[in-house]
């Protein structure tokens, strides 16, 4: 198994992208076969080439495709089919940094996986009425990015980060996205009243705008925030470590049937039944660092 991530040298790309991320499945690698990738608030750009097969499932609904995709904030956990080896090199958003990136795709709402070919995905991050399209599109490669990032992933971070900053150089801010960066910086940390008075605006106009560039509420966004702190801290702990009634203390839930309510309704599995079966993407490949 090979599997990286960095963050963009660049401050401009830093703005909207949170890192660069690849991951590889090796034939005779032992892993999970059907990971499940839970919620997020963030929108991943997955760059593969067309023998790549993809699927990710909920319940009844199943989503499949090949090569090169976007994966939209959603509030569902997905079953994906690993079964197969793979290479894909991921780009990480920001929250709601799509809604500031112009696309030729519509890339907003929640729930979506959506399939791109490779010029559709070059021309997602390149705009002919910009830029030259001869000059900047044709030496693109996409063979050529997934082979460096297999050995040198600094090397295949810079290659891509080039044609990158054509894209966010041409971003569009405006007082809503404004408004949700500023609340983004406090949510992790604060009670939505705190929020509030940080800001000194109104949580009714505060959610309008939030909800506008990220999809989700603020309750739902904090509730995720929730989620991937516990999952990283369940992930750092052997089964024998863990006591729920403690968990459910410091990540303050008010009694323990209910951190087994939230954690069945986020991952379709009580708490008892996660732990054996360790089965999201961090436990399956690990942090990436």
């Amino acid at each position: 198994m090979n599997n990286w991530r960095l963050a963009p040298k660049n401050t401009r790309l830093a703005k909207y992208i949170e890192f660069f991320w690849l991951l590889e499945k090796k034939a005779g690698d032992a892993s999970v076969a059907h990971p499940k990738l839970n919620c997020e608030p963030t929108s991943h750009f997955i760059l593969a080439n067309d023998d790549y097969l993809f699927s990710y499932s909920h319940q009844e609904e199943v989503t499949t495709g090949n090569g090169c995709h976007w994966i939209l904030p959603h509030c569902k956990t997905y079953l994906m089919d690993h079964t197969e080896p793979f290479l894909i090199f991921g780009i990480k958003f920001r929250t709601g940094a799509l809604y500031s990136l112009k696309s030729n795709v519509d890339l907003s709402g929640l729930d979506k996986i959506i399939r791109m070919n490779i010029q559709d995905c070059l021309e997602t991050m390149l705009y002919e009425e910009v830029f030259n399209k001869e000059k900047y599109v044709a030496p693109f490669s996409l063979k050529k990015l997934l082979q460096m990032a297999k050995s040198s992933p600094v090397e295949s971070c810079d290659y891509l980060e080039h044609y990158l900053l054509s894209w966010v150089d041409h971003a569009v801010e405006d007082k809503h996205s404004a408004l949700t960066r500023q609340a983004l910086s406090l949510l992790a940390t604060n009670t939505l009243a705190d929020v509030r008075d940080v800001l000194h605006c109104s949580q009714r106009t505060t959610e309008r705008s939030f909800l506008r560039v990220t999809g989700f509420t603020l309750k739902q966004y904090q509730s995720v925030l929730k989620l991937e702190s516990l999952v990283e801290y369940l992930y750092s702990l052997e089964e024998s470590e863990i006591d729920w009634s403690e968990i459910a203390i410091q990540f303050n839930f008010s009694d323990q049937p209910h951190l087994i309510r939230y954690l069945k309704s986020y991952i379709g599995a009580t708490p008892g039944n996660y732990v054996k079966k360790r089965d999201l993407t961090i436990d399956v490949y690990g942090t990436f660092e």
